[in-house]
């Protein structure tokens, strides 16, 4: 077996081992992942660029595995000393080689650390709890496991709408093209890069989503929700709710820190949920940290489905 750098001839093999790979695993929202999908929005990608993938071939060319890692176009932090490990996956028989390669690359780059971050193509954050294997494979290999992602529901029949508040000044409003620059504004002012790419991929399908969420044709443009005084934006909410699917995907939310404290984050939550009823959804999904569901989520009826790890390797 060889180990290469990972580059488009590499798609479709990829693609092949993947849906053999994952065809029991459920998939809680979004589509699947697509070999053209893979190759736009991973290999070619400005945001996860793969300077440090791997792909693990035999001498005849048959796939061995593969790790999607990246350094240098981290969109955190253009100066970070930390490897994202994205993907991996391999046949059995090659994952410790695989694994201890891509931490090689890390210390030949003057890496600190090598992290396992959001994994792309909204499958799953981190790595799914049941996998005993690759965390035990992980663990083995040096790295730290930590608490991941909770991926939530509720049942939206279930939802009751409360008082509404006096909104005041405020308005509640769906996404219009017109609205893009002060979005965009209200976005660089007042969330990280990640959701700055995030909401702006699912208003304008150019635009690289951060972590494969956002990609724009699988959204209703309509799904960004705004909430404004006068001209200017004050707090979004983002919802998927592909037509076809009964569930519908939420997040994220936020309001700038001046316009927090005054109800309105609790009614642009209600409202998007009397939005999503409307067409006809059964269930609402998101992931979530545990400090978050504990204090907020919880009380409001959703129900923890899913959970992942993070691993840490300190080089």
């Amino acid at each position: 077996m060889r180990i290469e750098p990972l580059n488009p001839i590499h798609s479709k093999l990829f693609f092949d081992e993947y849906c053999r790979y994952f065809k029991n695993t459920k998939i809680p929202y979004g589509n699947k992942i697509s070999s053209e999908y893979f190759n736009d929005r991973i290999i070619k990608s400005s945001l996860y660029a793969t300077d440090c993938s791997r792909v693990l071939l035999s001498n005849s060319g048959g796939f061995g595995g593969i790790a999607v890692a990246n350094l240098k176009a981290n969109p955190i932090d253009k100066r970070s000393k930390q490897l994202l490990l994205n993907l991996f996956f391999a046949k059995p028989a090659y994952e410790s080689r695989l694994i201890n390669h891509i931490l090689d690359v890390a210390t030949e780059n003057n890496c600190e650390k090598v992290v396992t971050s959001l994994q792309w193509g909204g499958v799953w954050p981190g790595i799914p709890k049941h996998w005993h294997k690759t965390r035990s494979l992980f663990e083995q290999s040096g790295g730290i496991m930590s608490d991941g992602e909770l991926y939530l529901e509720l049942n939206l029949n279930s939802f009751k709408l409360k008082t509404n508040p006096d909104l005041g000044d405020y308005e509640i409003i769906f996404y219009k093209s017109s609205y893009f620059e002060a979005l965009k504004l209200f976005l660089m002012e007042n969330f990280s890069v990640g959701w700055q790419y995030e909401v702006l991929s699912k208003v304008n399908a150019e635009i690289e989503p951060f972590n494969g969420y956002g990609l724009g044709k699988t959204y209703n443009p309509s799904d960004v929700i705004i909430v404004k005084r006068g001209n200017k934006i004050c707090g979004f909410c983002m919802v998927q709710s592909q037509m076809k699917n009964p569930l519908a995907f939420f997040g994220p939310i936020g309001l700038a820190v001046e316009h927090r404290g005054k109800g309105l984050g609790s009614f642009l939550l209600q409202f998007t949920l009397e939005y999503l009823k409307s067409l006809g959804k059964l269930q609402l999904g998101l992931w979530t940290n545990h400090e978050i569901y504990q204090r907020f989520y919880k009380s409001m009826g959703f129900c923890t489905k899913c959970e992942t790890v993070h691993f840490e390797w300190t080089l």
